[in-house]
């Protein structure tokens, strides 16, 4: 689980999601917010969050500072100033 270390200091403890379905065991990008990511594990997802100002990247499975080179990224980045 190197992305969740990477990803979960100074950040809330990881939560089962309610929503996302897991296609397989994996980690897989939140489809609407760059700053989430979800590790999945029999079938149940877990929501993991990057620490402020870095954005899960889903090919190196880890949190990364420029997230503007993923045009999923740009297009569906969060209101609140992150």
């Amino acid at each position: 689980m190197k992305s969740a270390v990477l990803c979960a200091y100074d950040t809330p403890k990881p939560t089962p999601s309610d929503w996302f379905e897991c296609p397989a065991d994996g980690y897989y990008p939140d489809p609407y917010n760059c700053h989430i990511y979800f590790v999945c594990v029999s079938e149940n997802a877990w929501e993991f969050h990057c620490p402020a100002h870095l954005y899960y990247n889903p090919v190196k499975r880890v949190s990364r500072v420029v997230p503007f080179r993923s045009k999923r990224c740009r297009n569906h980045l969060p209101n609140d100033g992150t």
